[in-house]
């Protein structure tokens, strides 16, 4: 019998891959919904059943065609995209009792056998005469590279990190997707006909004004680069790390900032990142890990499925607690919460936390690590005339993704102020269709 604690070994896959012949089965249960509720669920618009019963006849190239028309990034989403809380929490077939469709792992058939060929199976439609600038290199940036480059248009994606892909490279945990997979899906989809420059910071190696003299249009999809501060005493004592700094190390192969071995680490915050970073303690080590949330479960954004892993793994998970003081005369050696109760909503919807009138509450720890949350560029597009900021967000127009320049459109964490991977593919894509409107000479 084995000895292992639950947390011990590798965490598997989350969508592992399917065989063939558990593909067609799988594909052959799905009822093929005239106006799918499973489609309609989905945020980049992917016909579900019809890339599905294209499975059943075999057309897994034709299969593939209809995933990247609909989502560019069908390869990576089908492996980080929640859905389980999307598309297949609306199949019909638990309605009779039956298991809904693993749309997901469907979907990671179809594209890992469509990534095994040199190029993606997608016909450049025409010749188009607009020269585009895209600012970042992630879900955004390069969903609207590729639907332009689809479309003819020369694109040239700028971004500032060594690899491409953004969050799904840097920030989301190896058991969702492999650190090498989303640099290789972007220069796959670069055969489409945009060009990769990677390690170029706009606004310091390159200014706007050079876009602008070069380009007909830029697209900003630039993601948060600032982590969310518990703004508590003694917050900058060696021993408190970011989650992303963690998680970006990581997957990078390079040193952790912390040794996590043997530590007991407290993870503040509930989120995805939160549930990762504690996952990753663990890996790493870790006597303890322990997630301090200020709400209850109920008001945790972490997806069920999320929570569901982290208490399997042996992760704590401490509610209705809010820090108010990082304890150690040099380095961390605890973590003063405050017990709270729930009050009313708050703008978000949830219900706000209260502080209960009795005493902090100390959890001794080795190491903290914050996951609150990125905050908000403070002036993304600083000083381009017609490009404005709302509480740190770029303001677009709805239906466009077009700013009040037209020359400039934006998507992604720097609009949405950031969103599951799927929305900032379609924020991506409906911005690249208005582009692709305004250089043919039509209404945006």
């Amino acid at each position: 019998m084995s000895t292992k604690r639950p947390h011990e070994g590798p965490i598997p896959e989350l969508r592992p891959p399917m065989a063939g012949h558990e593909a067609l089965a799988e594909a052959s249960r799905c009822l093929y919904c005239h106006d799918a509720p499973c489609s309609r669920a989905c945020p980049s618009g992917v016909d579900v059943a019809e890339f599905i019963r294209k499975i059943t006849t075999g057309n897994l190239r034709g299969s593939a065609v209809r995933l990247l028309e609909a989502n560019p990034l069908a390869a990576s989403c089908a492996r980080v995209c929640p859905t389980e809380e999307l598309c297949e929490r609306a199949c019909v077939l638990p309605d009779m009792g039956l298991p809904h469709i693993a749309i997901g792992r469907l979907q990671r058939y179809v594209m890992d056998k469509a990534m095994a060929a040199p190029a993606p199976p997608l016909e450049r439609k025409g010749v188009g005469r607009g020269k585009v600038a895209v600012v970042g290199g992630g879900p955004a940036g390069l969903s609207c590279a590729s639907r332009l480059a689809w479309y003819g248009h020369s694109v040239t994606v700028f971004d500032a990190r060594e690899r491409p892909g953004g969050l799904n490279t840097y920030a989301i945990a190896d058991h969702k997707i492999p650190a090498d997979f989303p640099p290789g899906e972007a220069r796959w989809l670069s055969r489409i006909g945009f060009t990769l420059k990677q390690g170029v910071r706009i606004g310091a190696d390159l200014g706007f004004a050079e876009l602008e003299g070069a380009y007909d249009v830029i697209f900003l999809g630039m993601g948060l680069e600032r982590s969310v501060r518990m703004e508590v005493p003694g917050e900058d004592l060696e021993g408190v790390v970011d989650a992303l700094d963690l998680i970006a190390a990581h997957r990078m192969g390079g040193p952790l900032p912390v040794t996590l071995a043997n530590r007991d680490v407290l993870v503040i915050g509930g989120g995805n990142t939160a549930t990762d970073a504690a996952l990753l303690a663990l890996e790493a080590g870790a006597r303890s890990s322990t997630i301090v949330y200020r709400r209850t479960e109920a008001e945790m954004p972490a997806y069920p499925a999320e929570r569901s892993l982290v208490r399997h793994r042996g992760v704590q998970i401490r509610f209705l607690r809010s820090p108010v003081e990082v304890v150690g005369p040099d380095r961390v050696t605890g973590l003063l919460v405050q017990p709270m109760r729930l009050g009313e909503p708050d703008a978000s919807g949830r219900r706000r936390p209260v502080p209960l009138e009795v005493a902090p509450e100390l959890l001794p720890c080795h190491l903290i690590v914050r996951a609150i949350g990125q905050k908000l560029l403070e002036e993304p597009g600083a000083g381009i005339a017609g490009v404005k900021v709302h509480k740190g967000k770029i303001v677009v127009d709805a239906a466009t993704g077009r700013t009040d320049n037209p020359r400039y459109y934006a998507g992604g964490d720097c609009v949405n102020g950031g969103r599951e991977v799927v929305h900032a593919v379609a924020e991506g894509k409906r911005a690249a269709e208005a582009i692709h409107r305004q250089l043919q000479g039509k209404e945006a």
